[in-house]
Formats: C-alpha cells, structure tokens, sequence
C-alpha cells in the first residue's frame, strides 16, 4: 500500500550525463512491498521551459533524481527507518504525460547547507522502461 509524502507541488532536480533539469511535481508516495521499496511520483511542469525537459527525461538517460523538499525527505526516512524487514531493491516510478518510468536506483540522504536532501541515484541496470 503506498503511503503519501506530499500531495502537493515541489520542484525535484533530474541529472543527466550532459546537462541537467528541474521539473515540478506532486504525489510523492512510498511504498514497501516485501523486500522492495519504491518511491512513485507525478510530474507536474510550471512552464514550457519544464514541460521540454519533461520530453528529455523520456529520450535521455537518467542519472540521479535529487528532491530537497523536507516533507518528502522526512516521510521518506520515517517509513524506511520504521520497515524491520530489511531492504532489497529500490524502484523509482515517475508518471509522465500518461507513461510510467521505471528506474532502479541507490538511495541516499545528502546534507545541503543546513538541510537535507534525498538524491536517487539510477543503477546501471535502471534504464527507463515504459509501461
């Protein structure tokens, strides 16, 4: 069952091998099923500046994702700190324009001038997959 970081609107920064993006979105949800977690969101561009970037992320690959939003950071350590089972795989599940992209990824908790930050870095086997 997925549980909801945020429903509302932030911004998250996307890494790609040459350049680099931030895209608005929203729904940041969590869940952990058996040994696997997995972090879904939705994107939301402002503009058309973040609406071309949204087309990018779906013909380049992808590096890392990094959110900086406390609420989903928080969340996001609160239910992976509270799983006593243990965690095997990472999965990232972006919804855009209809599609769903499916990344493996290393997660991990960054300080950044006195806040926190979650950066999701995408395993060399988590290509994007199309659903």
């Amino acid at each position: 069952m997925y549980r909801s970081l945020r429903k509302g609107h932030t911004s998250i920064y996307f890494q790609h091998q040459l350049t680099g993006h931030n895209i608005g979105a929203e729904l940041f949800e969590f869940e952990i099923a058996g040994k696997t977690a997995t972090l879904r969101l939705q994107l939301r561009p402002v503009d058309q500046n973040q609406r071309d970037d949204e087309l990018y992320l779906g013909t380049n690959p992808l590096i890392s994702v990094t959110v900086n939003d406390s609420q989903v950071v928080n969340g996001f350590t609160k239910h992976v700190r509270a799983c006593t089972g243990g965690i095997n795989s990472w999965r990232l599940l972006i919804v855009s324009r209809g599609q769903t992209y499916s990344f493996s990824l290393r997660p991990s908790i960054e300080e950044r001038s006195a806040a926190q930050a979650l950066v999701l870095e995408i395993t060399a086997s988590g290509e994007g997959v199309h659903h």
